[in-house]
């Protein structure tokens, strides 16, 4: 029995002093104090002690700096308004704005009049922010710009953490890097720069522009609630390079790396080439695209069908088209019979290219070819043969001479026996697709700066 009220005891005591060790040993926050005012008033209101500070005001909390025009002080509350030339300094940290309210027991500094945060590495300027000098953890809202030295983010909102730099752009994100020609737009973008790592949700697009432009920045009159003039820049954007649309892209970029992850309707627009396909992998230093789980390319009139696909680029230029596996290309080379369409099958496939026109094909390993012949008079029927390799010479996207290698066999059809069912001659592997991707198209978006 002695034992167990001595437990008992035990236990209250427990639940009766833990927890006010526990308090007692949380700092409590800071007062904020007053170091200098031009003139001061004092008032006692429902809120307890409140001054006003008027000229030079200078006040700190901790490794916080404050410094305005006018301060309006809640002594009790531990709260502050600041109202123009605001300026916070914290560390290698400098916020600016035209008003802030600082709340010193939570350490925030908010604004809705427009809010600028720098460092030595980067810049967020938005109309509207809250900023914890605590966490350092700032969300900006409205039309917010972060620039740092390797990028330009736009966004409708950016959660930026000053101590991992790591940022969550949310809402019409526009990214712009600044060694580089590319551009991402997306819904939601996660950036991590010690990975040199980002992942991007909500119908990303990259584009790999040709160029960018930046206009000549426009000043405005400034509006009755800002204090200071405001700027807008506007980004032009020229390209007819390199559109990637999906689900989700996630990037490495960095230290003369700069490979890009596209998974699932992954969509694809370079000139007149396009592409699908569940999964795709961009190596921009290496100038190739490599697409897996049966892509489809179309260029022009023709498709091209296989397990996976590699299209290399030389000098932003379509260099080859690679197909592996169960590859199969159809092409038609006369509008005024869509249904007659050439066809060439092989364990694999190449498209050659010079200045982005298509020169080439070859087909190899079990290679088959479906030829329609048609000359000014219409029609003639239609060649079926196969080889160990078929390679077929392009001129103005017609054949215009094939060479069949090493085990040739061969068929003809003549006209009469093909006129009204042509498709009954295909291939047996025959494929076609008719929705066709629609390329992307880039708009500049206006930002403050």
């Amino acid at each position: 029995m002695l034992t167990m009220l001595f437990s008992r005891l035990i236990i209250l005591l427990i639940f009766l002093f833990i927890p006010n060790l526990i308090y007692s040993q949380v700092k409590k926050p800071q007062p904020i104090i007053l170091h200098n005012a031009d003139s001061l008033v004092g008032t006692v209101e429902e809120y307890g002690a409140t001054r006003t500070y008027f000229g030079n005001v200078k006040l700190e909390q901790g490794d916080v700096k404050l410094s305005c025009d006018v301060a309006r002080h809640y002594i009790d509350l531990n709260k502050v308004e600041l109202r123009g030339n605001v300026i916070i300094l914290q560390d290698d940290m400098t916020l600016t704005s035209s008003e802030i309210n600082y709340n010193g027991n939570l350490q925030l500094a908010e604004s809705d009049k427009g809010i600028v945060i720098s460092d030595n590495r980067s810049v967020l300027i938005a109309p509207r922010g809250i900023y914890s000098v605590k966490s350092l953890i700032a969300e900006f809202m409205g039309d917010v710009t972060i620039e740092d030295d390797s990028a330009t983010i736009y966004a409708d909102r950016i959660v930026y953490n000053r101590r991992t730099k790591n940022s969550f752009a949310y809402g019409s994100v526009y990214i712009i890097g600044k060694f580089t020609n590319v551009v991402l737009t997306a819904e939601t973008v996660e950036y991590y720069p010690s990975k040199k790592y980002t992942i991007a949700y909500g119908k990303p697009v990259l584009f790999d522009v040709d160029s960018i432009i930046k206009n000549s920045t426009i000043t405005l009159d400034s509006p009755d609630e800002f204090d200071e003039i405001i700027k807008i820049d506007t980004v032009e954007i020229k390209f007819d390079t390199l559109s990637i649309a999906c689900d989700t892209m996630e990037s490495i970029r960095g230290d003369g790396t700069e490979k890009y992850y596209f998974k699932e309707n992954v969509e694809i627009a370079r000139g007149n080439v396009f592409a699908k396909s569940p999964f795709a992998f961009y190596d921009k230093m290496g100038d190739s695209i490599v697409l897996n789980r049966s892509p489809i390319i179309w260029f022009e009139e023709t498709q091209l069908f296989s397990d996976s696909t590699v299209i290399y680029l030389s000098e932003r230029k379509l260099k080859s088209i690679i197909a592996y596996g169960n590859a199969f290309a159809g092409s038609i080379s006369d509008t005024m019979y869509n249904n007659r369409i050439d066809q060439l099958l092989g364990n694999k496939i190449q498209l050659f290219f010079s200045s982005d026109s298509l020169r080439l094909i070859t087909s190899t390993g079990d290679a088959k070819s479906l030829y329609f012949l048609i000359d000014k008079d219409g029609p003639e029927g239609v060649s079926r043969s196969s080889a160990d390799s078929i390679s077929i010479e392009i001129e103005d996207n017609k054949p215009i001479f094939i060479k069949w290698h090493n085990k040739v066999d061969g068929e003809f059809f003549p006209e009469r026996l093909i006129a009204d069912k042509p498709e009954q001659y295909y291939l047996t592997d025959f494929r076609r697709e008719n929705d066709k991707p629609i390329k992307k198209e880039l708009l500049p978006r206006k930002s403050f700066n």
